[in-house]
């Protein structure tokens, strides 16, 4: 009965950290998530910015990077991005090396673990060809 009791005594105190930091992975995990999601998103942009050198009449720089930055890709999170040396003429293309740089800001709101915001950013550049 000693052993029992002992048992339930023990398993009484570690559940509740067990249980926290089980729970508190989901957060990190998530927010990992959502960085590596932004990271792939801004490097699709700019590779589709610097890209942009043929001038189709149809769709400028910034056009193609908002195409490719819009949608709902986020869990639990928000995001901006900045683009940066992109024309927004449509007959105007990135000159041969040039840089093109995109960055995010993602917000990330944590179920769990305390914090009101996590804020990442995220920048990527790439040259014109």
């Amino acid at each position: 009965m000693k052993q029992r009791g002992q048992s339930l005594t023990e398993t009484a105190l570690v559940l509740p950290i067990l249980l926290l930091v089980l729970i508190g992975s989901v957060d990190i995990l998530t927010a990992g998530a959502n960085v590596l999601i932004g990271k792939h998103l801004t490097a699709r942009a700019a590779r589709g910015a610097a890209l942009s050198t043929v001038p189709d009449g149809v769709t400028s720089c910034a056009a193609r990077v908002d195409s490719l930055m819009t949608g709902d890709f986020f869990l639990l999170a928000e995001s901006t991005y900045q683009v940066s040396n992109c024309p927004t003429d449509p007959y105007q293309g990135i000159t041969q090396g040039s840089a093109v740089s995109v960055t995010m800001a993602l917000q990330f709101h944590p179920i769990f673990l305390p914090g009101d915001l996590w804020l990442f950013t995220i920048q990527t550049i790439d040259y014109g060809r």
